[in-house]
């Protein structure tokens, strides 16, 4: 029986063949390794040019969540709350509030009171957001 691949997994089964193959050499490998690390340095300079991209590379960073953790530690520690609740078993997640979208968020309307939380999903949080910033 004809079996369909889709054009990203044939074009993944064929990165893997081939690196297969850069695996087995070693010099090819060591090449291979040096050229990615130089694409990564070629792209972390082209970030450090553009000041906006390399602010949201920061925040995006651990150094950056780090920050943030020391200018908001009355969100962090909400938020540190409630993934223990739901781990822990203690708190469920629900489906979004407004639209039923199971991939749902906790959104905080206080984070003074660290385990009221609306569940909402990625654009609802965000709209609720914007309505509570002044």
């Amino acid at each position: 029986m004809f079996k369909y691949k889709s054009k990203q997994e044939k074009a993944r089964q064929k990165w893997l063949r081939k690196f297969e193959r850069i695996k087995a050499d070693p010099k090819r490998l060591k090449k291979y390794r040096e050229k990615c690390r130089r694409k990564s340095v070629a792209k972390y300079a082209r970030i450090k040019a553009n000041p906006k991209r390399y602010e949201r590379y920061l925040n995006n960073t651990r150094k950056g969540i780090a920050l943030w953790r020391i200018r908001n530690p009355l969100k962090a520690k909400a938020h540190q709350k409630v993934f223990i609740e739901l781990r822990a078993g203690r708190l469920n997640k629900k489906p979004c509030k407004v639209c039923g979208n199971q991939k749902s968020e906790a959104h905080h309307k206080d984070y003074t009171k660290f385990l009221d939380v609306v569940w909402l999903c990625k654009l609802h949080h965000v709209q609720a957001d914007a309505k509570l910033k002044p």
